[in-house]
């Protein structure tokens, strides 16, 4: 059987063609086909394959170099039903998702070039997803300033409309290119050249020229394994939507603030600082509150007390005038019965760690802390807590 003609490696572009079904095998209740030609890539190299139709009604699910189980020599695609091998028909993309993944794929080789050139950083994982942000990970440390450099290149890159080309070196040529690869590559290497930024081996389809992807956006950051660094990107029109969105939410907090876009950082930053003020305000309104509760407790009373909001600072403040007042076990709640409450308990006339044994074991309380004072959260109602104290088990 003659090797598929795979169409997609030397045209991006092309959104259809005929082609001759030359192999089916039937596997429980799926159906897997060859053709002579193709446009469907198939996954590899962290891009997913290719879907789209066969004639008017066959869609096209899935593919793969090979298949698990099928005698078939890829690429095999797997079909929504059976085709007779020498059936001819038109084979379409489904080409918006196939012009996307480029758009993607195509800014990463940009981005992962001029990381590589700059740096000398290798790109050691990619991920290219239709829902979430391509994932690209680089084998060193990239400061913020970096990132922003690379990312400003990258669609300079882009604006100036460079070439995309398409290779396939003999063994010779390949030992003297200087190119990028995440493995060791045996056979025929197909190399993707981004003019001036970046020469890599990549068996996806590419677009014919950098101008085309429109846009790149690092959208987030973040460490990753052996010193190296994650960056989150969308490209072409995934960027425009992202940024169409943000920018919606910023008109739409503009009005809320009353504030334009430049002045809204400010607008934010001076309601976080009243907020701030207020909270202290209410915090010290409270603590006092509290203190006051505290000298009216007498030796017959639970020698806890439960607030809504404390700030660690209160909280401390109030388990030290509990324990100056108080010999046995003290707390001090901040809460509610839904989400729990954070809690300062003990005395540091005892060893606190033993009621933190004790919290453990009836109220299944996380936290810990020394002889002084324990800490920590606990989920429990403040009824149960309270007949904890009253009933002291742990006396």
């Amino acid at each position: 059987m003659a090797e598929t003609k795979k169409l997609y490696e030397t045209d991006g572009m092309l959104k259809e063609c005929e082609s001759v079904v030359t192999g089916y095998e039937q596997i429980g209740n799926r159906h897997y086909i060859t053709l002579d030609q193709t446009v469907f890539f198939p996954e590899g190299g962290g891009q997913k394959a290719d879907t789209g139709t066969i004639g008017n009604s066959v869609r096209v699910l899935d593919g793969h170099e090979r298949i698990k189980g099928c005698s078939l020599q890829g690429p095999v695609y797997e079909v929504s039903a059976p085709l007779s091998v020498g059936e001819s028909a038109l084979c379409k993309l489904d080409w918006e998702k196939r012009l996307s993944r480029m758009q993607q794929h195509s800014g990463e080789h940009i981005l992962s070039g001029l990381v590589n050139q700059h740096f000398g950083y290798d790109n050691v994982s990619f991920h290219l997803s239709d829902e979430e942000p391509v994932i690209v990970c680089f084998s060193g440390t990239l400061a913020d300033e970096d990132i922003a450099r690379m990312e400003l290149m990258a669609n300079e890159a882009i604006r100036d409309d460079l070439p995309i080309r398409v290779s396939f070196p003999s063994k010779e040529e390949l030992d003297r290119m200087d190119y990028r690869s995440k493995k060791e590559l045996e056979g025929q290497v197909r190399i993707v050249t981004v003019e001036g930024v970046d020469t890599c081996a990549c068996c996806a389809p590419h677009l014919p020229t950098t101008g085309r992807i429109g846009l790149l956006k690092v959208v987030s950051h973040a460490s990753y394994k052996n010193g190296g660094t994650q960056l989150n990107i969308l490209c072409g029109f995934r960027a425009f939507e992202l940024l169409a969105k943000e920018h919606e939410m910023i008109t739409e907090l503009g009005r809320d603030y009353s504030a334009s876009m430049e002045k809204l950082p400010d607008a934010i930053r001076a309601q976080r600082d009243e907020l701030q003020k207020a909270k202290e305000t209410l915090a010290r309104i409270t603590e006092d509150q509290l203190l006051s509760e505290i000298a009216s407790l007498d030796s017959l009373d639970t020698p806890c007390i439960f607030a809504s909001d404390l700030t660690p600072h209160s909280m401390k403040i109030c388990y030290n005038a509990l324990c100056d007042k108080f010999d046995t076990w003290c707390a001090v709640f901040s809460g509610n019965d839904e989400d729990g409450y954070r809690f300062y308990a003990g005395n540091p006339k005892r060893d606190s760690r033993e009621l933190a044994k004790t919290m453990r074991a009836h109220l299944n309380a996380n936290g810990g802390g020394s002889a002084e004072m324990i800490q920590g959260k606990v989920q429990k109602k403040k009824e149960e807590l309270e007949f904890f104290f009253q009933e002291k088990p742990f006396d």
